[in-house]
């Protein structure tokens, strides 16, 4: 796993072990010093067995095998403030699945598969219809009993797979990075994305300002920012 900045993670049988830049705590290493090699980190004295992490600008999050979540750093995420130790996140789901972070807002699916946000939303990248940060996650914006396959996070949009294998989009669009109809720069509430092939998605991946979304049938769809050639297009 690495972040939009440098910061680098890798798990190994239940561990995690960070590297990279450090200047928020987001190592997890209880300081601010960078790490040139993988350290290990210790989430608690019990240490929990580390699944999966998502990891921010200056934030990161470790989700244990058992579905907690611990956060750790903040800066601008938090109004300027730093979780300095990782902690267990406040609210929210009881248990979570998969973390996704983004350039300084997270997104969570929950063992029901429902999709809630935290973090900044200038953008609206939070899909809760409106632009108010929260630290606390809430519920996205999606239609009424909605579940989700998987989310991924650009600096500040974030694209979703919904169960019906419908993909939906929604934060900042200055770029294209929606893959909308539209030339709004911004979407606060999630927005379908529609495309030729009736084929189904089975996975997207974003940049800090592009997206690429991989159907049944092989083919790779890419949209957004293409400053340098990372749309791939002819």
């Amino acid at each position: 796993f690495s972040s939009l900045p440098s910061s680098s993670y890798l798990i190994e049988n239940g561990n995690v072990f960070s590297c990279g830049r450090n200047d928020a705590f987001q190592l997890g290493q209880k300081d601010t010093s960078a790490r040139y090699t993988p350290t290990l980190v210790q989430l608690n004295s019990s240490n929990p067995r580390v699944k999966s992490v998502g990891a921010g600008y200056q934030h990161t999050l470790f989700l244990s095998e058992s579905g907690e979540v611990y956060f750790v750093g903040g800066g601008p995420y938090i109004q300027n403030k730093f979780v300095k130790n990782p902690a267990p996140l406040e609210g929210g789901p009881k248990k979570v699945k998969f973390v996704a972070a983004g350039f300084s807002h997270s997104m969570l699916i929950d063992e029901d598969n429902y999709l809630w946000g935290f973090g900044t939303n200038s953008y609206g990248e939070l899909g809760t219809g409106d632009e108010k940060p929260t630290f606390i996650p809430m519920k996205v914006a999606l239609p009424p009993n909605t579940t989700v396959l998987s989310v991924a996070c650009g600096a500040n949009f974030t694209v979703c797979i919904t169960s019906s294998n419908e993909v939906f989009s929604w934060g900042t669009n200055t770029l294209g990075q929606l893959g909308v109809k539209s030339n709004d720069p911004k979407k606060i509430t999630p927005t379908k994305v529609e495309f030729q092939e009736n084929k189904k998605i089975i996975s997207v991946a974003c940049g800090r300002d592009h997206c690429l979304a991989l159907n049944e049938a092989g083919i790779i769809h890419s949209w957004g920012c293409n400053n340098d050639g990372q749309l791939g297009l002819t």
